[in-house]
């Protein structure tokens, strides 16, 4: 039997305004370097940024504390930042750490970015 986790991803979709962040996997401290230079190069051109966590296997406290940079920074640089829910795995550690209320969390539709 293998026992490997599934390869980290982090896919990104641009719209005009906006863009998607797709992440599958494990974010870690092996995998955020990754997401935090997607991120950073979308919030420099984008109004809204959407990080999907539908996929994601596993999430640290690296992880969680890039998503709140990111939040941070979006409400001091005036643009929306939002999250799509993820796993109850995933979901565990944002209740655990008491930020589910402090973040902005969507259910996905089919197609989460509309078009511009």
């Amino acid at each position: 039997m293998d026992f490997r986790p599934e390869p980290f991803r982090c896919d990104v979709k641009e719209r005009r305004l906006s863009a998607l962040v797709e992440l599958s996997g494990e974010l870690d401290l092996a995998t955020v370097e990754a997401v935090r230079e997607a991120l950073r190069s979308l919030m420099a051109s984008k109004r809204s940024v959407t990080l999907d966590l539908r996929r994601l296997t596993f999430i640290d406290s690296t992880g969680l504390r890039l998503i709140l940079e990111i939040d941070a920074a979006s409400r001091q640089d005036g643009f929306n930042f939002a999250l799509v829910k993820g796993p109850e795995s995933v979901q565990r550690l944002f209740a655990i750490s008491g930020t589910l209320d402090r973040l902005v969390f969507v259910d996905a539709p089919d197609d989460l970015i509309p078009p511009q």
